[in-house]
């Protein structure tokens, strides 16, 4: 029998775990799963948002390229305007811009308002309408012979939607230097517009006892213009018949005069006919004052061995 005196042995009942902590972790898993979801979820999206602006519109990652097809020049001539058009399907309403990718000594200029073109900086993205769906632009290349231009048809949509590219290259010529023509040679100088106006006057006439005759006349141009080439004749008193024709004589600037003196052998009582442009080739002014006469006095006729008459001019 047991002794009711004795010490009684102590005993403890078995530890069991806390539901309450338990709970609390499988909520803190769970939470963490779920913004483990909403990162990844968000950064999907932030660089599904972004990727078309921060993307390199040269780096040949096209973006939607096949939404819109860019038409342009194979080759091009610097100075020469050309014309990039495109085509684009889009369901959302939105804006197309045009840009270039920088080559040393290229550049792109569009018509402005005022009729000055308007330079577009490279890399830029330059608004080309929202309908049109083409822009003439004016490459200027300078400082190469020849470059191969990249460049992109952008499209933004204003709301929601899709943005788009296509690209298109066009081989860019630099223009010819043209050379300065050749100075051309000095010809003679042609008679002025203006009319000219040939007039005569005898100095004198006389006759020595032998015959000979010596007549001095001075021809002067009083008009507003040059007269070009220009002749005259003399019909002199001689024992025949005889008229002197002049050689071309040099033309005569307005304002000028040139004396001129004709020797002749068998001179008789008669009258020296001086005629200044006798065929009318010269245009005048003036031509009532293109003859002049005087009486040349000898005595009587001489009979001489020769028969024909010796003029000097």
């Amino acid at each position: 029998m047991a002794d009711p005196h004795a010490p009684h042995p102590h005993t403890h009942p078995a530890h069991k775990p806390s539901r309450t902590g338990f709970v609390a972790n499988i909520l803190a898993i769970i939470g963490f799963i779920i913004l483990g979801i909403i990162v990844i979820w968000g950064l999907i999206h932030l660089a599904r948002l972004s990727s078309p602006w921060f993307a390199s519109l040269f780096d040949g990652k096209k973006v939607d390229a096949t939404t819109i097809v860019v038409t342009a020049p194979t080759k091009a001539d610097s100075g020469e305007t050309m014309t990039v058009s495109w085509k684009h399907a889009s369901e959302t309403e939105g804006m197309y811009a045009f840009v270039y990718k920088c080559e040393t000594g290229l550049s792109y200029k569009v018509p402005g308002p005022d009729g000055k073109f308007l330079e577009i900086p490279c890399g830029a993205a330059f608004s080309a309408g929202t309908t049109t769906k083409q822009i003439a632009v004016l490459p200027t290349l300078t400082g190469t012979t020849s470059v191969k231009s990249l460049f992109s048809i952008v499209f933004m949509p204003r709301g929601e939607g899709t943005q788009a590219r296509g690209e298109a290259s066009t081989t860019i010529t630099a223009s010819a230097v043209t050379p300065a023509p050749a100075p051309k040679p000095q010809s003679n100088p042609k008679p002025t517009a203006g009319p000219s106006d040939l007039s005569v006057r005898i100095n004198s006439a006389t006759v020595d006892q032998f015959g000979n005759g010596v007549v001095s006349f001075d021809i002067a141009n009083t008009g507003s213009g040059s007269t070009g080439t220009w002749y005259f004749q003399a019909q002199l008193p001689t024992s025949q018949a005889y008229t002197y024709f002049s050689p071309a004589q040099t033309a005569l600037a307005p304002g000028s005069h040139i004396t001129n003196t004709l020797r002749f052998t068998q001179a008789i009582n008669g009258s020296v006919f001086i005629s200044v442009d006798p065929s009318n080739d010269v245009r005048e002014s003036n031509e009532g004052n293109n003859t002049a006469s005087q009486y040349l006095g000898g005595g009587y006729p001489i009979q001489y061995q020769n028969p024909n008459p010796y003029p000097i001019y």
